[in-house]
């Protein structure tokens, strides 16, 4: 119970963190490092649609089976790939989100590149979360 408490607090934590971060007016990054502030930005998302996956109930299945699946298999797997797309909508739309703050905060400008960085950071995030996750379910159900 609370491994499950500490694992859902996660992305939220996240979000706070990322926000906290875009409203200062400087940041203490390597300036010497091109692009150091669009890795910054893609690290962030994928982090955060990392997190938002693990909100993914595991009872919803990750069948990697196709031809033996039931109709059942087929709606659950369905259901979680639906569930896989709204965390990446929602990871990017709070990039969004928070370039649109942080125009408003002195010091900072809003860009298109970084809503790039950040809307890449949160596939990549939510690719790599859920090939863990069917990793992780492979590897449990193997001996059924």
């Amino acid at each position: 119970m609370v491994k499950k408490i500490l694992i859902r607090a996660l992305a939220p934590a996240v979000i706070v963190a990322i926000w906290f971060l875009s409203s200062q007016q400087t940041l203490p990054l390597p300036h010497s490092v091109v692009g150091v502030d669009k890795i910054a930005h893609f690290i962030a998302y994928a982090s955060l649609a990392a997190c938002m996956v693990l909100w993914i109930p595991t009872n919803i299945g990750i069948y990697t089976d196709k031809g033996s699946q039931t109709d059942a298999e087929r709606k659950t797997s369905a259901t979680y790939h639906k569930a896989l797309l709204l965390c990446f909508v929602l990871a990017s739309l709070y990039g969004v989100l928070d370039e649109f703050h942080q125009s408003f905060v002195p010091g900072r400008d809003s860009s298109f590149g970084d809503i790039i960085a950040d809307t890449l950071g949160a596939a990549v995030g939510t690719g790599v979360m859920a090939k863990i996750r069917e990793i992780f379910f492979r590897i449990k159900n193997a001996g059924n």
